[in-house]
């Protein structure tokens, strides 16, 4: 039996018997969260692929909690903007893809731009609201935001910024059905957070370096490349040389031989 099976049998034994089923439930539902969250950190902490860790964390959040949509958000530090570059593999994500006009990766969202996404970036707060527009609106379409709201019936939205050595470098917006996101819900979503920003560090650690890695491996190829070229040249050169000096030894052979011929020849005229 596991530690959180052993807690919550120990807190429902403990509980009086006139306790309501409400008290029970909620046991029951912060067992679940936690059963959600032990498995959570131990998927994330054991893969260094981005977008693999990505993928999972917006889906495993969006299918143990209820939630109708997971989007992890990104900033591009190189050209200042924040943009949505996973979301969860929903049924209502397949039919909101097909309703936009080019990958969702290709809304931007520049850093003066008017939405709860770029506020909750700057003052690194969570952010919560009922308007899906608010979040996505711009850059994505108004009237996407308001139809993907209305057809997927979401009544609440938070958003909350991954913070990495004091830096935000993202977050993660979750969409629900429910019309409050109940307090220990929260607290739950700020503990995954912080799990996966520190999975996402290491991930992006890891890619830079793979990254790295290959094009060391690349400079070392071009300079094996360079060094064959040259080395190549060079022989060529030599080569060329070599014929060189065979001909002109050639030559100079030739005019010793032709300068005995003369000289015999005027012997042999001196004796006529």
């Amino acid at each position: 039996m596991s530690i959180l099976k052993r807690i919550f049998k120990r807190e429902v034994s403990s509980l009086p018997k006139n306790s309501s089923k409400e008290k029970i439930s909620k046991l029951e539902s912060e067992r679940k969260n936690l059963l959600t969250l032990q498995e959570i950190t131990t998927t994330l902490v054991s893969n260094l692929d981005f977008e693999d860790i990505s993928q999972k964390i917006v889906d495993i959040m969006a299918k143990d909690l209820k939630y109708v949509q997971g989007m992890l958000f990104l900033i591009n530090k190189k050209d200042n903007y924040i943009y949505c570059h996973t979301i969860s593999e929903t049924l209502f994500a397949q039919k909101a893809k097909k309703l936009l006009a080019k990958s969702f990766r290709d809304y931007h969202a520049s850093f003066d731009a008017k939405n709860l996404i770029i506020n909750s970036i700057f003052s690194k707060d969570i952010v919560i609201g009922k308007r899906l527009r608010d979040f996505l609106s711009p850059p994505a379409p108004e009237h996407f935001s308001n139809f993907a709201q209305r057809i997927a019936r979401i009544k609440n939205n938070i958003f909350l910024p991954i913070i990495i050595k004091n830096e935000v470098i993202g977050g993660l917006l979750f969409c629900s059905r429910k019309k409050k996101f109940e307090e220990e819900e929260t607290e739950i979503l700020k503990t995954f957070t912080q799990q996966a920003s520190i999975a996402i560090n290491n991930a992006m650690m890891y890619e830079k370096i793979q990254s790295q890695m290959r094009e060391l491996g690349e400079l070392n190829q071009t300079l094996e490349q360079r060094v064959k070229e040259r080395t190549k040249k060079l022989q060529e050169k030599a080569d060329e040389l070599e014929k060189f000096y065979k001909l002109t030894i050639g030559r100079e052979l030739r005019m010793v031989e032709l300068k005995q011929e003369i000289k015999k020849l005027k012997q042999k005229l001196e004796k006529e």
